[in-house]
């Protein structure tokens, strides 16, 4: 039983390693869409422009800081299992 503990593990740690890279794909491609239309930078949010700096941490970043931070504590509960 405990090889297959393991190896069920294992498996759900691929899978959700596979799941972040699809994820990171897909937000790779959402700016390249928005370099080509002339909003890379911009805030999806309040329509103000991203920092520099958070940019460049963040390459994919769609909010500014204050909006992201405004988005994390309004769904901040929606990824978390609930009773």
């Amino acid at each position: 039983h405990g090889d297959e503990s393991v190896a069920d593990a294992l498996a759900d740690i691929s899978a959700a390693r596979v799941d972040r890279q699809i994820n990171e794909m897909r937000a790779i491609e959402a700016a390249r869409k928005q370099i080509k239309m002339g909003e890379y930078g911009v805030c999806g949010d309040c329509g103000e422009s991203i920092r520099f700096e958070r940019l460049l941490a963040y390459p994919t970043a769609v909010r500014c800081v204050d909006c992201q931070q405004q988005h994390e504590k309004t769904h901040a509960s929606e990824n978390t299992p609930s009773i």
